[in-house]
């Protein structure tokens, strides 16, 4: 397995990830070998393309370990990019994800006829709207993707919201978020997706959330697996939530790529 560093140009700054590349294969490229299939991580709210407990960083491992490239990156206001988080909108977020899924399609080690796209909370919802701007995605998986009804509960609990955490927020951030919708972006260009969700998730309730992507998805005919992990927490935190986690998203792109 071989992590190579990347910085891509969006609209003049830099967005700045991660390459996790399998071993073997046939190409020659300057990266590795190749092509190989290849999964296009997005992170959450707040976060980065380490994600909480390494998550990401190990899910790329273990995917390029089992022969499937992964990459991660940070959003544009968010990690390493360029930017600061008082300036990050989800409408952003959405155009630096299609940024970096179209340059990754022009990439030597990438089989363009085998990309996906996983997405975690604040990046599922990214993700399943990010269905509707790109056809050529075989295989698609939200972790507790989170939706813009559950985004505004904060706001409509609290009113103003001005800083979380350690961040300022955008005040245009929660306009600017319920002018996209997620559960009609999902069921376009249809693709196998698989949903997984822990049952004790506090910060992205099952029932208002994940379960509405499965009824949608399921209205439209797409193929659609969904799992709920018994006592898990948002951020998967044990030992045994993790493992089944990368084993349910391995699972999928084994199958669908």
């Amino acid at each position: 397995m071989k992590q190579v560093y990347f910085e891509l140009d969006h609209g003049g700054q830099l967005i700045r990830g991660m390459r996790y590349l399998p071993e073997g294969g046939s190409g020659g490229n300057s990266e590795g070998d190749g092509p190989f299939p290849t999964v296009m991580l997005c992170h959450g709210f707040t976060g980065n393309r380490y994600e909480a407990g390494l998550m990401f960083v190990n899910m790329a491992r273990m995917l390029a370990s089992e022969g499937i490239a992964a990459v991660t990156f940070d959003f544009l206001n968010s990690g390493e990019s360029d930017g600061s988080f008082e300036f990050a909108t989800v409408s952003g977020e959405l155009a630096d994800a299609a940024c970096v899924l179209r340059d990754l399609r022009e990439q030597p080690f990438v089989d363009r006829d085998r990309m996906g796209v996983v997405g975690f909370s604040l990046g599922g919802l990214v993700s399943a709207c990010l269905m509707e701007k790109v056809d050529f995605v075989k295989s698609l998986v939200l972790i507790a993707p989170t939706t813009v009804k559950n985004m505004m509960r904060r706001q409509l609990a609290e009113g103003e919201v001005k800083e979380i955490g350690p961040f300022r927020m955008n005040p245009e951030f929660y306009d600017d978020i319920q002018m996209l919708d997620s559960l009609k972006a999902c069921v376009m260009h249809p693709r196998p997706t698989a949903l997984i969700f822990g049952e004790a998730d506090e910060a992205v309730p099952l029932a208002s959330n994940s379960a509405k992507y499965l009824e949608v998805m399921t209205e439209a005919g797409l193929d659609v697996s969904h799992t709920v992990m018994d006592g898990a927490s948002h951020c998967f935190e044990s030992v045994e939530h993790r493992e089944q986690l990368h084993g349910l998203v391995l699972e999928h792109l084994k199958k669908t790529l």
